[in-house]
């Protein structure tokens, strides 16, 4: 018997465990939906924060950053736990356009984080242990939007479309005189 003319109400707007108690009760293909629904905003709703590490063309390498040990932070950033004591997801990206910064981490808020209004937050120049110490004691925290963002990170708060600042260009007077008494 379909669920319209069972007459109870409709699997839409009902929570996931009502929906997995009306099997008998209701039409099969009816419940699998709405169990479906549920189950995706159940999961999106409980997202914890998540980190993108760039290990691009810049980003983790010895050429770049030398005497930063790039594999043990890695190790570290994919290991982080969250204040509910969930694994924090953490990928690696390649080039994320801010070489000037490298070594560049992205913490994206959490669901919770989500719901203040937060936006994932860009990290530059992570290159040495107590910024992922900081990072680790943020995500713990809540992250974005839950937490503030620790003293130790502020300074190192970039964006995407960060500009690389320009170098002072020396005249070229200044150049040809300097050439001019290396001849004499």
């Amino acid at each position: 018997m379909p669920w319209r003319s069972s007459g109870l109400p409709s699997p839409g707007p009902c929570p996931p465990t009502t929906c997995l108690n009306w099997v008998d009760t209701v039409e099969y293909g009816a419940l699998l939906r709405c169990a479906q629904v549920w189950k995706v905003k159940a999961e999106l709703s409980e997202r914890p924060c998540r980190l993108v590490v760039c290990r691009g063309c810049c980003c983790g390498t010895k050429k770049k950053r030398p005497g930063v040990d790039h594999k043990g932070q890695w190790r570290r950033l994919k290991s982080l736990r969250d204040d509910e004591g969930r694994d924090v997801p953490a990928r690696t990206s390649d080039c994320l356009g801010i070489c000037f910064q490298a070594n560049v981490v992205v913490v994206h808020p959490s669901s919770r984080g989500r719901e203040a209004g937060a936006r994932p937050v860009w990290l530059g120049d992570v290159t040495s242990d107590s910024l992922v110490d900081a990072i680790d004691g943020w995500v713990a925290a809540g992250g974005p939007g839950v937490s503030e963002v620790p003293t130790a990170l502020t300074d190192h708060v970039t964006s995407k479309d960060a500009k690389k600042p320009k170098k002072d260009k020396k005249s070229k007077k200044g150049k040809k005189e300097k050439k001019g008494k290396g001849k004499k």
